[in-house]
């Protein structure tokens, strides 16, 4: 029993000193974790992340530091996530030395996974290998709706916190920028939903920097620039064509400003009558400017422009230079942020809600089947005399060797079996060989904007890896990579990154002990300027009703899909040849483009070889490439299967990818029709003042909405803001939609009554009438039922004029 005793406290001090000895070793703290912007990111997005270490013993360091991403295993759908067991997911690791008493900051890449499953940890290494010291990093959590990045040089005037007024719930977060602490990536700028430039000198961000901020803005990202008296310093970094326009000086004056706060219903949007005033701006001053190729939102004050799939919003004044009570300043303000979007945006928004109701197919095993190895084989004609003269060589080879051994009654028999022989061998090996090479796809979002300027928006290379392989992607002069983690639009990545993979950042990937028939991703950040749009369309408004497109490839390319979109009609056209010409008319396909898209494959298309799998993807790619801010109904989706054929540096070799190219070109909604222009019936999205009909079937993005029994609704057309010097308005509400038992009415703004009116043919408005009315540009109409019978539609409006 007493040697038990002895035993066991032995055993107690063993552990003890050991315990003691392992504290004594963990020297190493951690005095500060950076990441992100402000400690705040995108979720599943690859980030800088910045650990300071300090040694505090007297003695050098040697170890390992690692980061690790964990999250729940993807087990059966019946497990609850909460009690999955985690895997990790991502990680990685780099030796370091620290000197006795000193600190040392190291930067490791980094994703932050879903906060409430997820964990992510770093941990430090001794020389043997043991964890000395594992901390859990949390980020916050979103706690807000919308966060703001913002440049300004006034912090005294911003710091406190904006609440946009037509935010239902509780609040924005506002990040405040300089030079210090602006990115020189836009993957970090995407986890602003908008960035506002105020009274801040912009050329002190550097050539990276402003760079980052213009691929923000190309590959979606809001931005506002407030001129104001400060003019010169907000914009004094945009010198290039990235942002064009003339300043005529600053004046003084009134400013009147309607605030329409607004909301979706079903698929359009609403305007809350009680809440809409108007704001003036007494005694202020302003710049007079006009944003070259700009949509105009409230006379000259308030402009905004497309710039890829992005929105530069610039107004006159700065709402914090005006003397206006907090209250009144902070409406303002949330309008102009409310103004980065549109009754068209948000009506876009909807329709790719409803159109992405089946799941995205794009993931691996898809990429694996149209990843095809990078041969490109010769024509079918070709192909088919090298086979006619291999089998003749060999047909005559055989029969020499039987006549030598005196069995040419087996000539045949041998002739066959030897060529099955030989075309086995010597296409085995040709393909043993070919599926060594890597396979590189290369994927290209490209986007044409109304003032023909292009850019390719996204660029993504898909690495089919056929045998297990380890190899290395580097960035060129003129990329900044880095791998996808999670997901991106259309492409699915439930990839196993850890253990396997080394990044450094934006410069070089390591892929490493890759398995067989795998796709790994990698995305280019930068974006790329195009020339003239690869197409050019011309529409044909003799049958208002019909209208039909005249539709011109420009380019040495073979468009293998072009789809046309005019309000909720689409026109499809199937392999056009390079500089070729075609004309093709509209047909309805409702409110889903997504389904639109898939059954003009599946149903219409000539090319009967087109798989199921392929189909999938190309809807999926077209999807993608509708935009939210795309306020414009007009506009063309194209796929080009063979696009520039170009390289990616891999193990330090340039090799070639097959590349393919998914492009939408924007069209101004105006056309030049025997020296005036209209703008098309469909084409102009009311808002929804009021509506008390129960129900309703959506026929269109928002344009064509059917509502049903008793009930009435009133809708507002705003006629200026798609045209400036209007001649004519026509109405029109026919029964294509549905319209049965109701009575319709146009508001006249002199009588401040309703005059009722027969919508059932068009009615036209001419400038004698503008007066009753048209009252700021803005029409009003009102569709009223009388029983369950009744079937009311919203009209369409055709404008005709000048100006824009």
């Amino acid at each position: 029993m007493r040697k038990r005793l002895v035993v066991v406290l032995f055993i107690f001090l063993f552990l003890l000193i050991g315990k003691s000895i392992t504290y004594a070793n963990n020297s190493i703290e951690i005095t500060n974790i950076e990441y992100g912007i402000d400690n705040k990111v995108n979720l599943y997005n690859l980030i800088e992340l910045k650990i300071t270490l300090q040694n505090k013993s007297q003695d050098y360091f040697k170890g390992k530091i690692s980061v690790e991403w964990w999250e729940p295993k993807n087990d059966a759908f019946a497990t609850p996530v909460a009690s999955r067991p985690k895997e990790k997911k991502f990680s990685f690791s780099k030796e370091f030395e620290l000197a006795a008493n000193s600190k040392k900051s190291i930067i490791l890449p980094m994703c932050f996974g879903d906060m409430i499953y997820s964990a992510t940890y770093v941990k430090i290494y001794n020389s043997k290998g043991d964890v000395i010291l594992n901390k859990q990093i949390v980020p916050p959590k979103k706690g807000y709706n919308l966060s703001i990045g913002l440049l300004s040089d006034q912090k005294d005037k911003v710091k406190y916190l904006i609440k946009p007024s037509q935010q239902a719930t509780s609040s924005i977060t506002v990040v405040l920028l300089d030079s210090s602490n602006f990115p020189i990536t836009s993957s970090l700028l995407e986890r602003f939903d908008t960035i506002i430039i105020h009274n801040y000198k912009t050329s002190n961000l550097s050539a990276d920097q402003y760079r980052a901020l213009k691929n923000y803005i190309i590959r979606g990202g809001k931005l506002i620039i407030f001129l104001g008296e400060n003019y010169q310093k907000n914009l004094s970094i945009f010198k290039d064509n990235f942002l064009e326009g003339k300043i005529m000086g600053i004046k003084k004056g009134d400013i009147s400003l309607n605030i329409d706060e607004q909301q979706l219903n079903y698929t359009s949007v609403v305007v809350d009558k009680e809440n809409s005033e108007d704001i003036v701006l007494n005694d202020t001053r302003f710049v007079d400017f006009v944003l070259k190729d700009g949509e105009k939102i409230s006379q000259l004050h308030i402009q905004r422009k497309i710039i890829g799939n992005g929105v530069v919003l610039v107004t006159s004044f700065d709402p914090f230079e005006l003397d206006i009570p907090a209250e009144k300043r902070d409406k303002l303000l949330g309008f102009l942020l409310q103004s980065c979007y549109s009754e068209y945006s948000k009506l876009f928004q909807g329709i790719i809600t409803n159109s992405t109701s089946y799941s995205y197919s794009l993931g691996v095993s898809n990429s694996i089947y149209n990843l095809a190895v990078n041969v490109k084989w010769p024509q079918n004609g070709l192909i088919i005399i090298l086979i006619v003269i291999y089998i003749f060589i060999i047909s005559f080879g055989n029969y020499l060797i039987l006549k030598k051994f005196n069995r040419r009654h087996l000539t045949w028999q041998f002739i066959l079996f030897g060529s099955i022989v030989w075309t086995g061998v010597i296409f085995g090996v040709a393909n043993v060989y070919k599926i060594k090479q890597p396979s590189i796809t290369e994927t290209n979002f490209i986007v044409y904007n109304t003032d023909r300027k292009g850019y390719i928006v996204n660029k993504y290379y898909q690495i089919f890896t056929p045998l297990k392989s380890s190899f290395e992607v580097e960035a060129t002069d003129s990329q900044k990579i880095e791998p996808l983690v999670k997901s991106f639009k259309a492409f699915v990545v439930n990839l196993d990154y850890a253990n396997d993979f080394e990044y450094y950042p934006w410069e070089k990937i390591i892929f490493k002990n890759v398995p067989a028939f795998s796709v790994k991703f990698v995305r280019d950040l930068e974006t790329y300027e195009l020339p003239s749009p690869l197409v050019e369309m011309k529409l044909n408004l003799k049958d208002i009703l019909k209208p039909s497109v005249e539709i011109e490839n420009k380019s040495n390319y073979e468009i293998n899909h072009l789809f046309v979109f005019l309000s909720n009609n689409m026109a499809y056209v199937e392999n056009l040849k390079p500089y070729a010409k075609v004309v093709k008319s509209f047909s309805n396909i409702g409110t889903d483009i997504a389904n639109g898209i898939r059954n003009q494959l599946y149903n219409f298309n000539k090319n009967r070889q087109l798989n199921y799998m392929y189909i999938n993807r190309l809807v999926d790619l077209c999807i993608t490439s509708i935009p939210e801010n795309n306020y414009s109904t007009f506009y063309a989706i194209g796929y080009i299967k063979n696009f520039n054929d170009l390289q990616l540096k891999v193990n330090s070799k340039l090799v070639k990818t097959r590349g393919e190219a998914i492009f939408r070109v924007d069209i101004k909604p105006t056309w030049l029709v025997d020296g005036k222009m209209v703008i098309p019936y469909g084409i102009i999205v009311p808002v929804i003042i009021k509506n008390t009909f129960q129900n309703s079937t959506s026929y269109g993005p928002g344009v064509q909405v059917s509502y049903y029994g008793k009930g009435e609704i009133e809708i507002e057309y705003n006629v200026a803001s798609v045209l400036e010097d209007v001649k004519k308005v026509s109405v029109r509400n026919d029964s294509l939609y549905g319209r049965n038992n109701v009575n319709e009415f146009i508001y006249n703004f002199k009588s401040k009554k309703w005059d009722r009116v027969d919508l059932s043919k068009a009615i036209l408005i001419s400038e004698s009438d503008f007066g009753k009315y048209l009252y700021r540009g803005k029409l009003r109409i009102k569709v009223v039922g009388f029983d369950n019978s009744s079937v009311a539609t919203i009209p369409l409006i055709s404008v005709e004029g000048g100006g824009k």
